[in-house]
This record gives C-alpha cells, structure tokens and sequence, in this order.
C-alpha cells in the first residue's frame, strides 16, 4: 500500500561543482512511475559550497557554513544563505 505522502530528491549542481540536495514534499497525493516531474532551473546559489549544514523552516530553505575555492585555495565561510521558493530568491 502507497503512503499518502512520499518524497523525491532533486540534485542541483552549481558551476563549482557543489551538489545541494533538497528532499521535495508531494502531500495528498500518491505519486506512480507514470507521475511527470520536471526539473527547472531557479536562482543560483550566492555563495557555491560544499560539507554546508541546511535546513527548512517557515517555507525557506537555509544553508550554513561550508568550504569554498578561491583559486587553488579552500577556505571556510559562516556566510548563511535563504531561498524562497514561492519567489525564487
């Protein structure tokens, strides 16, 4: 038997090469292999990082901290970020 709710990962990549995974909610609605789903592209990330912490909150989505490159450098940032889907900012 179905759950009423399932969910499916979305991967993005961003131009550093950084992979953020967002685990997207389908409520009320069982969803099939015969389901469409179509990836779009929204805003991209300020700050481009890996090994970041994130979370939801309040229909946001947040990212904290992580690694960069700058040049042949690593360097660390406590830079935090929040996406709002509903106006893709």
């Amino acid at each position: 038997m179905k759950s009423q709710t399932q969910s499916r990962v979305a991967r993005r990549t961003y131009p550093s090469g950084a992979t953020i995974a967002l685990s997207l909610m389908t409520a009320f609605s069982p969803l099939s292999a015969a389901d469409s789903f179509v990836w779009v592209t929204m805003a991209s990330c300020p700050l481009p990082r890996f090994e970041a912490v994130g979370g939801a909150a309040d229909g946001r989505l947040y990212q904290f901290s992580g690694f960069y490159t700058l040049g042949p450098s690593l360097k660390a940032t406590t830079e935090c970020d929040a996406y709002d889907p509903a106006t893709d900012n």
